[in-house]
């Protein structure tokens, strides 16, 4: 134990004045912090403005249908198949098991500047779940936006949906078309069509989120963090209506201690919260 008798006077000023200012720094952090859901039934454009807004707002984007697909990756090909098979079927994942990724994963390093949470919650259960989870860690859903689509839009983009299997990476021949045809614009890879974007699969979904997922929206209405969001449109249309809402980005470049990207940020962050101390 450090006797404080030995240490000057000053040197002990400057601490506390150091604990103070980190401690300031740190809630205006987690303040700055945007937790978003992005809640619609398939085709609605949920994935694709994750994607377009991920970096423009320094988020981490967590979309529960890629999570899934990762983790049983990692489990082996029975279990891969397994799951791709449920979800084929347009089954929901028991909410025990998406609750568990979604809480692996918002702890990451990656989304200290804040998070999308893509296609979840879907049940009254996950969106309790998730409540609980960041309720134990002083933290709220800052905005909750639902993307309406009519049904006809819906299966119409779901057939028209291409997905970079590797990264996740959505497209849509209609409304948010690769670069080039087929192919995914970061790596040039070859795009496909999911498995489970026939019609029947898509239907059955769209009736599971008009069920299961609708009812849930009353919560984030009563916690006043609830946009409905346009969905019909193009796909810089429909960002356009999204950033209108979520307001201009923090601009991380502008930072006092020099951060000037998104990466960059969420190292700062996590060091920042950091318990170290001097003496």
């Amino acid at each position: 134990m450090v006797d404080l008798g030995s240490i000057p006077t000053n040197a002990l000023i400057e601490e506390l004045e150091r604990r103070g200012k980190v401690e300031s720094e740190k809630n205006n952090a987690v303040k700055e912090q945007k937790r978003l859901l992005f809640i619609g039934p398939p085709g609605s454009g949920k994935g694709t403005q994750a994607q377009r807004l991920k970096d423009k707002y320094c988020l981490c984007h967590l979309s529960t249908g890629d999570m899934l697909r990762q983790a049983a990756k990692k489990m082996g090909k029975k279990h891969e198949e397994n799951l791709k098979k449920h979800l084929d079927k347009g089954e929901l994942v028991p909410d025990n098991i998406v609750l568990e990724l979604v809480k692996r994963n918002v702890n990451k390093r990656e989304c200290a500047n804040g998070f999308i949470l893509d296609g979840f919650p879907r049940t009254k259960e996950q969106a309790n779940g998730l409540a609980s989870m960041l309720n134990a860690r002083g933290l709220h859903i800052t905005h909750a936006l639902s993307f309406d689509i009519s049904k006809e839009e819906a299966m119409k983009r779901n057939q028209s949906r291409l997905t970079h299997v590797d990264s996740g990476r959505v497209y849509n021949t209609e409304t948010a078309k690769p670069k080039v045809e087929g192919k995914d614009d970061v790596t040039g890879q070859q795009l496909e069509r999911r498995s489970d974007d026939s019609p029947a699969i898509i239907e059955k979904k769209y009736e599971s989120f008009e069920e299961k997922t609708k009812p849930i929206l009353s919560l984030y209405k009563k916690a006043k963090v609830f946009h409905s969001v346009n969905g019909q449109g193009s796909a810089d249309e429909v960002q356009a209506r999204v950033e209108k809402i979520l307001g201009k980005p923090v601009l991380h470049s502008s930072h006092p201690h020099g951060v000037s990207d998104c990466q960059s940020a969420a190292a700062f962050k996590n060091l920042m919260f950091s318990n170290s101390i001097i003496f």
